[in-house]
Order: C-alpha cells, then sequence, then structure tokens
C-alpha cells in the first residue's frame, strides 16, 4: 500500500496485514510518524523510488496465493 496519510492508508494497510509506504506529500510529516503504534514499512518524500525500487514485476505477487484461491476446507 503507497499511501500518504498514516490515520487511513497506513492504518489499513497495517490492519490488513500489507507492506505500507508512506510518501510524505500528505498531512502527514516525518516529524510525527514516530507519534503511531503502527509505522510504515517504508517512508520517502518523492514516490518515484519506492515505485521504481520496490514495486517490480519480479517482486509483485501473482495473486494467486491469496486465500481466495485456496481449495475449500473439508467439512468433515
Amino acid at each position: 500500500m503507497i499511501g500518504d496519510t498514516m490515520e487511513t492508508d497506513i492504518r489499513g494497510a497495517f490492519e490488513a496485514g500489507l507492506q505500507s509506504f508512506l510518501v510524505l506529500s500528505g498531512s502527514t510529516q516525518l516529524e510525527m510518524v514516530g507519534d503511531y503504534v503502527y509505522q510504515p514499512n517504508t517512508n520517502s518524500p518523492d514516490p518515484s523510488p519506492i515505485l521504481t525500487e520496490e514495486i517490480t514485476p519480479a517482486n509483485l505477487p501473482t495473486g494467486l496465493n491469496s486465500p481466495a484461491f485456496a481449495p475449500p476446507k473439508s467439512s468433515r
């Protein structure tokens, strides 16, 4: 999750178990990040490095490992 607000974007990613990347272009300033119990995995004032270094085709999940694609559990 790439977001610019700790209260919504980064918290939502944390609660969903996703990696989070805080870009400091929104209401959250770097000095404020330490005030939160949940923390982003990475923060940057510019999202370009995140997009070019962290999110590459080799690192992207296929989505097929999602629980939605798991075989149904037997009710026995």
